[in-house]
């Protein structure tokens, strides 16, 4: 059997394509079949089955922990293929650096930032040292980019609930698709939760930064939403960006407090203390019960 090259394109740059990409929301996350996948020397059907799920060249990697699929990490498990192999760098360096990434969040996650080292991280990933100087100066960097991913898909997790409602949706109900998906989010990934609202701090001045780019990326939507509502709800009160970046605020002190009593299971509760919070504010709403109309 010939062994696979570059001369295989366009099939096997799809198949790269796939192991590179970071999961959109809603997708079906990568796991060890389609990350770690023995690409050259196999036929191009022999590819495709792993890629689905249906083939592998090692033991499946147990099933993902309550940290959430961002927290899910080799530990215990084979690493990749050592010394010489046919295996495209491309793919096998984009294992690599998905393993960091899930594996410094689960480390700081367990342990507190302060306390975790480069060596704890590639323990949990299965890949060398010189592997993640490869990919990260340092352990900020890491953290940083693992951080930085999972951010983007809460926010598409919550841009793609509101996009998926009726064009005529009430705007109520807008904004409740839009914290329903956010506290979900959460809720299911406990680790990444835990290190964005707790660890991001301890991290350095660049951490930090992020994580007050968070609050105003809410803020926006939050303004977007509201001045789209209020085309059709002129009675609703003007207000000035200061109150979308205290709205902001609220959210995550509320987030925050949860999950420090170590109660992240329980955020989809906030949804109705979020929406009405945000439409006491914004609409003028009295405040009122869920049972009530």
């Amino acid at each position: 059997m010939r062994t696979n090259t570059a001369a295989d394109a366009p099939w096997l740059e799809t198949l790269l394509a796939r192991v590179r990409r970071v999961p959109r929301a809603g997708s079906r996350p990568l796991c060890r079949r389609e990350a770690d996948v023995p690409l050259a020397g196999r036929s191009r059907a022999r590819l495709e089955a792993v890629l689905e799920g249906r083939a592998g060249y090692c033991r499946p990697v147990a099933e993902t922990r309550s940290g959430g699929t961002l927290a899910r990490t080799h530990e215990g498990q084979p690493g990749l293929p050592r010394g010489r192999n046919r295996l495209p760098l491309g793919a096998v360096r984009a294992s690599q650096r998905e393993r960091l990434l899930r594996s410094v969040i689960a480390a700081v996650s367990d342990s507190g930032y302060p306390a975790v080292t480069v060596a704890d991280v590639v323990r949990r990933a299965r890949v060398s040292r010189a592997a993640f100087y490869a990919h990260f100066a340092d352990k900020e960097e890491c953290f940083l980019a693992a951080t930085g991913e999972g951010r983007q898909l809460m926010f598409a997790r919550v841009v793609s609930a509101v996009r998926a409602m009726p064009a005529d949706a009430p705007d109520e109900q807008m904004i409740r698709a839009a914290y329903r998906a956010f506290l979900a989010f959460l809720a299911d990934e406990p680790a990444f939760t835990r290190v964005f609202y707790i660890d991001m701090p301890a991290a350095g001045a660049q951490a930090v930064s992020r994580l007050e780019a968070a609050g105003r990326r809410f803020a926006d939507l939050n303004q977007t939403w509201h001045q789209r509502a209020r085309q059709r709800h002129p009675d609703w009160p003007a207000v000035p960006q200061e109150a979308y970046l205290a709205l902001a605020g609220a959210t995550a002190e509320l987030v925050r407090s949860m999950v420090r009593a170590n109660r992240t299971d329980e955020l989809p509760d906030l949804e109705d203390t979020l929406v009405s919070l945000h439409l006491a504010i914004l609409a003028a709403r009295p405040w009122h019960s869920p049972n009530e109309a």
